[in-house]
């Protein structure tokens, strides 16, 4: 056949059965994540703050009007919080959505 130094029957140990040193990935810890700085106008100095938007729900949009949403289909409104409204929909259910994106039914 093939001798005593067949690949299956060698009495040598392969250079990769044992002797080799498993490798070892070293992942160094990052830095906790910061937000970045907040803008600056040309002379350093922070931008006015913006008032907080508010958006009103319509004026057709009142307890008791019909109304359409693109998902839950029409509903007849029930309640108004800010720019929430709670809707009954026929098919869906109670849901509270932000006004904008009901249609008038």
């Amino acid at each position: 056949m093939h001798g005593a130094a067949g690949a299956r029957g060698s009495a040598k140990a392969s250079p990769r059965a044992g002797s080799a040193k498993p490798k070892v990935l070293v992942i160094e810890a990052m830095p906790p994540w910061k937000p970045p700085p907040p803008p600056m106008t040309r002379d350093g100095a922070a931008p006015p703050a913006r008032p907080p938007v508010q958006i009103t729900p319509a004026g057709w949009c009142k307890p008791g009007a019909r109304a359409f949403h693109q998902k839950f289909g029409f509903g007849t409104v029930v309640a108004i919080e800010e720019d929430r409204v709670a809707v009954d929909f026929a098919m869906a259910g109670s849901k509270r959505l932000l006004a904008r994106f009901l249609e008038p039914g």
